[in-house]
């Protein structure tokens, strides 16, 4: 899985927390998903904890 987020802090602590659980299905990244994540696209799901003004025409791409 991809997880991305703005805050290098909570990329940082996640991958960490993931890291502590032996956890290795999960990749946290620092970037605006805004402009999607095209390394790791297609994808078969996004779910967005955000609230922009409309659907990014990348994450519909």
């Amino acid at each position: 899985m991809t997880s991305v987020d703005v805050s290098e802090h909570l990329a940082g602590w996640a991958n960490r927390m993931h890291h502590q659980r032996n956890v290795t299905t999960i990749a946290c990244h620092v970037a605006d998903g805004m402009g999607g994540f095209p390394w790791n696209a297609p994808y078969d799901r996004i779910v967005g904890w955000c609230t922009p003004p409309e659907l990014p025409r990348a994450w519909i791409e």
